[in-house]
């Protein structure tokens, strides 16, 4: 049997598990549990009692809904020699399991990945306490760590998310010592300072970090440790720096110098207003001076990080003016995602988008300065891009669309009209515009297979009136469906729909039309009530969406029970199960079928 990537369905039991496993144990490399709502410790525990060894296993995703008990990870460090990583393991209420606990038992494996949460693990401490037991929390922390890196030497990756006042400058020296072969470290909401990053880095001599994540790991971190990164790290290929308030443009400027294999930046571009600054007067050369990313420094990180094909920015505010027509800098960037930035008129920054050849993975994320025209000029000009995400958030967007697609037809037919050239855009994740631009936008993008409406029309509010906006009804639902005749993947959520008007609410014209247009579509998640939608139309859209394989509905107040949508499915799809989610304090009731295209192997 070749090697596997096996990903179990939600539905898995432990039976069915057992026996597949027996059946693909010795050739399964990565094994994704993490979705499996039925899936109990015991099945593991079966598995061992039969001696079955996973001889190939490196990667193992445990279930996220119930933590394991320590037994099973006991029982995991002598059925997985190959074991590489273990997603998920966090202790759980029960102190039935115990994190770290249950790495040093992997004596004889290859983790090279260790998850650290103190907090979660432990209990809170306050660095300037003297008490008894806050000093014994630390005590067992730094006890446990110490075991893990006696039992696992070949750990290649520590990410700590909630290390606080544990992972502090003295506990990351020591981190350097205890696991002298990390080449990834990933640190989030610590209590670090320049200093820890001098000690750590005197203490690991042999400069392997190829990954380094830091987020909020400190008030006192300045560019010093940016430039004792890069000094340390020549093979750096992935950098994240967020919520560093007091990082600058000047210690991204040397790193970018330093660092040419960077493969991944993400930059947090402004500082927030700490005792530092805040008392400062915000003149506009100030602010251009806390800026951490200006400029120079974007130029100068594209020219020199040749390599560099994943760029996250937030919060950045960059003038294009001068940077539109350099065709020499991210020659490789395949993936631009903008968190609420500013880059001023919006013709450079289009041109400059057009340089980027091989740009096919595009995200705008709450950017004021986003307008209808630069959407319409990206989907229309990048014509290698393949995934658009549009979270917007300007006024524009709920306004008369007639002028853009006036432009935009001009745009793709030429002055004298033409051949209509069809966008590349084959995913599409949409929130915050009308359902006039949702219209345009699938009439643009017709090729564009998954469709992510969940948070499309989230109304925004209107100050002067103190009134919500309905933004899209379920007529612009069904215009912007039908367009997208090849669509295998549509997520609709209750914001994505006005919610005051009959007009608003999903009815049975709306999957009498997706169950005759869409016939390639494959998974459909409505997170909106269908007490307008009769049983019947419903089971036409089963019985006729002959790809389909998933339905995740909320059947709360519907005329029809779950029972029978499930024999109906059963009638139409061949073997389905169903889960049935409902909320305490929450009218919502969400339904799930499932067709198995897995079924594992009987005894």
């Amino acid at each position: 049997m070749e090697s596997e990537n096996i990903r179990l369905p939600w539905h898995m039991k432990d039976d069915e598990f057992v026996s597949y496993m027996r059946k693909v144990h010795k050739d399964v490399i990565v094994l994704d549990c993490s979705q499996c709502e039925n899936l109990t410790h015991e099945s593991f525990i079966q598995l061992s009692r039969e001696e079955i060894v996973f001889d190939n296993l490196k990667h193992l995703y445990v279930p996220e809904s119930s933590p394991f008990p320590d037994l099973v990870y006991e029982c995991l460090a002598f059925m997985t020699p190959s074991l590489e990583q273990i997603s998920n393991l966090r202790s759980n209420p029960n102190n039935t399991c115990d994190q770290l606990k249950c790495y040093a038992f992997f004596k004889k494996s290859n983790i090279k990945v260790l998850q650290d949460n103190p907090v979660e693990n432990y209990g809170r401490i306050n660095h300037a306490s003297k008490t008894t037991a806050e000093k014994q929390k630390r005590q067992k922390w730094e006890q446990d760590l110490a075991k893990v890196a006696i039992s696992c030497q070949k750990i290649e990756s520590y990410i700590c998310h909630g290390g606080f006042d544990y992972l502090d400058d003295k506990s990351f020296e020591r981190l350097s010592v205890l696991m002298p072969g990390l080449n990834s470290i990933e640190l989030k909401r610590c209590s670090l300072s320049d200093e820890g990053f001098v000690k750590f880095f005197a203490m690991n001599k042999f400069n392997k970090l190829v990954k380094i994540v830091l987020d909020d790991i400190g008030s006192d971190i300045t560019d010093k440790s940016l430039k004792i990164i890069a000094d340390n790290c020549p093979q750096l290929k992935k950098l994240s720096l967020i919520r560093l308030d007091k990082i600058s443009k000047l210690g991204l400027d040397y790193l970018s110098k330093k660092c040419f294999q960077l493969m991944e930046l993400s930059v947090d571009g402004k500082q927030k207003r700490t005792a530092f600054n805040a008392l400062a007067p915000q003149s506009n050369s100030q602010d251009n001076e806390c800026r951490v990313l200006d400029e120079s420094v974007f130029i100068n990180i594209g020219l020199l990080a040749t390599q560099l094909s994943v760029l996250r920015l937030q919060r950045c505010d960059i003038i294009f003016k001068t940077i539109a027509e350099r065709c020499d800098i991210y020659l490789n960037l395949k993936s631009l995602s903008l968190f609420d930035c500013s880059f001023g008129s919006f013709s450079p920054f289009v041109d400059f988008l057009t340089q980027l050849k091989c740009l096919s993975d595009l995200a705008f994320v709450d950017c004021q300065f986003v307008t209808p025209e630069i959407v319409i000029n990206v989907i229309v000009k990048l014509t290698n891009l393949k995934k658009l995400t549009l979270m917007c958030k300007n006024k524009l967007f709920y306004s008369d669309v007639a002028p853009v697609a006036k432009e935009a037809y001009t745009m793709l037919t030429g002055e004298n009209g033409g051949r209509f050239k069809l966008s590349s855009v084959e995913h599409l994740t949409v929130q915050g515009v009308s359902g006039q631009f949702l219209r345009l936008l699938t009439a643009l993008c017709s090729q564009t297979t998954t469709l992510d409406y969940r948070h499309c029309g989230i109304p925004f509010v209107e100050k002067e009136k103190n009134s919500f906006k309905n933004i899209v009804d379920c007529e612009d639902l069904i215009e912007a469906v039908s367009a997208c005749e090849y669509l295998k993947v549509l997520e609709v959520s209750s914001h994505s729909i006005g919610n005051e008007s009959h007009n608003s609410k999903l009815n049975n014209e709306f999957f009498k039309v997706i169950s005759t247009r869409l016939s390639s579509l494959q998974h459909i998640s409505i997170d909106y009530d269908l007490k307008e939608v009769s049983k019947e139309s419903i089971l036409h859209f089963i019985k006729n969406s002959i790809c389909l394989q998933t339905v995740y509905f909320n059947i709360a107040g519907c005329s029809f029970d779950e029972s029978y949508l499930l024999k109906a499915a059963q009638n139409f799809r061949g073997r389905c199960e169903m889960s049935i989610n409902s909320f305490k304090n929450n009218d919502n009731v969400f339904m799930k079928i499932v067709r198995l295209e897995f079924i594992a192997p009987q005894n």
